[in-house]
């Protein structure tokens, strides 16, 4: 019989659930499926008591009482995460401390929102609590492969210093490798990888299995798929932020270029990953496009990625990279903060351009010239509309560029839509909210709706 470990590696109700569902799921398959919880092991970084004592009094413990209880129910053994003690002497060889370097600050970009941040001016003691954290995981799950004979590790993202840690350990000890992720746009479903949920090449295999597998009313879903992207609704509550129009100038002379670049959180961290789509970097595309639209009297605009409050930094650095490739290439500039809805500026534009970001398909939709000029997962289903060297570039600009059939956009809008396995034990409430036999997981303690409103504390 094979073993499976399940790994819940951090605290949040998602994480429980897709995990839970995934274990139940191999246990009744006739697999002998074990637990090992470590979401107690909190990372120094985000180790912030006020915040802390406010999830106390603000949720019920509810997601580790239904933990408790599905684990029970099924019979699912569970292994005891116990950290070991650290020696500061550990050294890790090349190869693996580049690859912690690469977990740690995709770890810090999640708590901090700082994906640039020199590892040399990270805290010495936040440093050498991670590697702790990443060594005593990986310590943990090899002696539980080691002692119960596991075969198949699964887990979620991969892309964070303990879940980073357990792929490590699958790499090593040759043991099978799922990692779940959330199904595209939809909290109720999950999705399965075996090398990242950033693999270019695994996305476009579950986006083809999704289709291949979809059933009679797969073109209707599609469809459906296809206009909530075009519309937004399912983005309404980010775009609704945006309140100013673009106005055209006076001057009439030049067409309009628009490039949205891809932002760097949207690359993966590991270089191993996707090598053969990375023929050229954004950096160099950009340079190339505008050296080609500009010579054919294009003036060109850099709408760069909006960000939240929460990832000013990221904000910052992206505006600083942008404002020196614009004055560079005599490229317009609208900042990360800018309040401009990029949709108004998109209907304005005589042609649109892209790296990788998923706006090239609403570009695509509203029938504007689009160029994509970098790998993504649906630019394999409009060849036609990609450009990945200077001279493509001027042959596409030659071309109509419009979007032929929307017919060739259809499996991506069934992915975007309805990608990944429903959930099987966990249902989603009409607020969007995850739930279990009809209880919402980290539920609001009564207690709290009453303090928000006597104290107008913020909800």
């Amino acid at each position: 019989m094979q073993k499976v470990l399940v790994i819940i590696p951090h605290w949040d109700c998602e994480t429980y659930a897709y995990c839970l569902d995934k274990a139940v799921e191999y246990q009744l398959k006739g697999y002998e499926v074990s637990i090992v919880d470590f979401s107690r092991f909190h990372s120094e970084i985000y180790r912030n008591w006020a915040l802390q004592i406010k999830n106390f009094v603000k949720f019920r413990n509810s997601t580790k009482r239904v933990y408790k209880e599905i684990v029970e129910k099924y019979g699912i053994s569970e292994h005891f995460s116990k950290k070991s003690n650290f020696d500061s002497r550990v050294i890790l060889d090349e190869s693996e401390q580049t690859y912690f370097h690469n977990i740690l600050k995709s770890t810090l970009t999640k708590y901090t929102g700082d994906r640039y941040l020199n590892l040399n001016k990270v805290p010495r003691e936040v440093y050498y609590h991670e590697l702790h954290l990443y060594l005593a995981v990986k310590n943990r799950v090899s002696k539980i492969i080691s002692e119960f004979g596991i075969s198949l590790l699964i887990t979620v993202n991969g892309r964070f210093v303990v879940d980073g840690a357990v792929a490590r350990v699958a790499h090593e000890s040759g043991s099978q490798l799922i990692l779940l992720e959330r199904g595209r746009e939809r909290i109720g479903g999950v999705e399965e990888f075996k090398i990242s949920p950033q693999s270019l090449t695994e996305q476009r295999i579950n986006q083809k299995k999704s289709w291949d597998n979809a059933g009679e009313r797969k073109i209707q879903s599609a469809k459906k798929g296809l206009e909530l992207k075009r519309s937004g609704i399912l983005e309404s509550n980010w775009r609704s932020r945006f309140i100013n129009v673009y106005q055209q100038s006076g001057d009439n002379n030049h067409k309009l270029a628009v490039f949205f670049p891809s932002t760097d959180l949207e690359f993966s961290p590991f270089e191993h990953i996707d090598q053969e789509f990375n023929v050229w970097s954004q950096v160099d595309a950009f340079k190339a496009f505008c050296e080609v639209t500009m010579s054919l009297g294009y003036k060109v605009i850099v709408r760069v990625h909006p960000v939240g409050d929460r990832r000013r930094k990221i904000g910052e650095f992206e505006d600083e990279l942008w404002t020196t490739l614009c004055r560079e290439t005599g490229s317009d500039f609208i900042s990360s903060f800018s309040s401009l809805d990029s949709y108004s500026l998109l209907n304005n534009a005589d042609l649109c351009a892209t790296y990788s970001s998923s706006i090239g398909v609403d570009c695509l939709l509203l029938g504007k010239r689009t160029i994509v000029l970098g790998a993504t997962s649906y630019s394999h289903l409009v060849p036609e509309h990609c450009a990945q060297s200077l001279k493509e570039i001027k042959t596409r600009m030659s071309e109509k560029l419009t979007l032929k059939n929307v017919e060739l956009l259809l499996p991506w809008g069934y992915y975007y839509y309805l990608g990944g396995n429903s959930l099987r034990l966990f249902q989603v409430s009409p607020n969007n909210k995850l739930t279990f036999n009809g209880r919402e997981l980290n539920e609001v303690r009564k207690i709290w709706i009453r303090a928000t409103k006597v104290l107008k504390l913020p909800k």
